[in-house]
């Protein structure tokens, strides 16, 4: 159970202290909280302000789950390009149709702005359907940066 103070309780909200401190006399005045000798607050009844468990809470956490592994995260377009060395060129072989545009964009976005995480991947996954037109990605990248 949680115990707090009006300092502690305005820093939490981003209010001031007297705000908070109302705020804690008006849960008092209501029975939802109390002052202890301390001078800390506490929830009055704690576990019985809690909601009962949700009997198919669980189920529905694995059927996440499950959905969650299942998933292609790459979406069958590559973050990265695979690099030969032959000789004195290098070769970037992209390892599915439609990936030379992501991987170039993304190569944009790690370069410009900063690394690429798995949201950031899906928001440029959706501005690529969004705006189809080469270049505009890559436009606003460097706009951004």
């Amino acid at each position: 159970m949680s115990r707090v103070t009006s300092a502690s309780l305005s820093r939490l909200l981003g209010r001031d202290i007297v705000e908070s401190q109302e705020l804690l006399d008006e849960f008092v005045n209501h029975g939802i909280a109390a002052q202890q000798s301390d001078g800390l607050y506490v929830v009055v009844n704690w576990k019985k302000r809690q909601d009962p468990r949700d009997p198919t809470a669980a189920e529905r956490k694995r059927r996440e789950r499950e959905k969650k592994m299942s998933r292609n995260v790459t979406r069958d377009m590559p973050v990265t390009s695979r690099v030969e060395d032959r000789g004195q060129r290098i070769i970037l072989r992209r390892r599915r149709r439609g990936g030379s545009r992501f991987a170039s964009i993304c190569q944009k976005y790690s370069q410009e702005i900063g690394a690429l995480t798995p949201r950031i991947r899906d928001v440029l996954l959706d501005a690529m359907k969004d705006y189809p037109e080469p270049g505009w990605i890559e436009a606003a990248i460097d706009e951004g940066s």
